[in-house]
């Protein structure tokens, strides 16, 4: 939901509140979500993808309060920046929650699944944000936003992981 709604509504937000610049936060968005691929996305791997997906979650989550908040673009920037790193990295670690629980013979189908159930999420989301900035206007869709994230934080600690060899992302 946070990616949803900050493709849908930043701009419209920080231009509410008289900010603007929302192109400057989603180019930032854009350019950190990039940048941590390429430079930590590793860090699901040497950490534990259930450990960088809980904190990756809350990252989000931190991200879209600031956004959802912000008196400045700079705030707002800070925000961006800061789920951009968690989102970046919630895919991926996610991902290998799911493919570290699947028999070998299976992993193929299961990230199928897996990417079929996150590319749903957006095509559902997207609606439910604008539902949500509808009913309770812009800054709700992020508090809103925060919120899912924060869960997906939440059960991403509740997933045990089997003791069998696990598979990395590299």
């Amino acid at each position: 939901m946070g990616y949803a709604g900050l493709a849908a509504f930043v701009l419209l937000h920080l231009q509410a509140r008289g900010i603007g610049s929302g192109v400057v936060v989603l180019g930032c968005f854009s350019a950190v979500y990039a940048g941590t691929r390429l430079f930590i996305g590793h860090l699901p791997d040497k950490l534990g993808p259930r450990r960088v997906a809980a904190w990756c979650g809350l990252g989000e989550a931190l991200g879209l309060l600031v956004i959802g908040l912000a008196p400045n673009l700079p705030v707002a920037v800070l925000g961006s920046l800061v789920m951009g790193v968690g989102f970046s990295l919630l895919h991926p670690s996610l991902a290998l929650l799911v493919m570290n629980r699947t028999d070998t013979a299976q992993q193929g189908a299961a990230l199928g699944a897996y990417t079929s159930f996150w590319d749903l999420g957006l095509f559902v989301f997207g609606p439910v944000t604008g539902a949500v900035a509808t009913a309770f206007g812009y800054p709700a869709v992020f508090v809103v936003s925060a919120a899912c994230a924060a869960a997906a934080a939440a059960v991403a600690l509740r997933i045990h992981q089997p003791h069998a060899q696990p598979v990395t992302a590299g």
